[in-house]
């Protein structure tokens, strides 16, 4: 796993134990769509996320968590 990908399963990992999020938020695909929106917006727009819209990812990603299928 690269080093960014560590440290940001390890932060969400934090994030669940201490009850931020959910015990069963989808760790790997809350960072597939973190990096999707990101690679989407550079790609098609060229546009980098600035410090607002990553407070807004996170906010969202806090609001309603991708989780594991029941």
């Amino acid at each position: 796993m690269g080093e960014r990908k560590d440290l940001s399963t390890r932060c969400l990992q934090r994030a669940i134990e201490r009850g931020v999020l959910p015990p069963d938020a989808d760790i790997s695909m809350i960072l597939d769509s973190w990096a999707g929106l990101m690679l989407f917006r550079c790609l098609f727009f060229s546009q980098i996320l600035d410090e607002s819209d990553v407070e807004l990812l996170v906010d969202a990603t806090l609001a309603a968590p991708l989780r594991f299928p029941a």
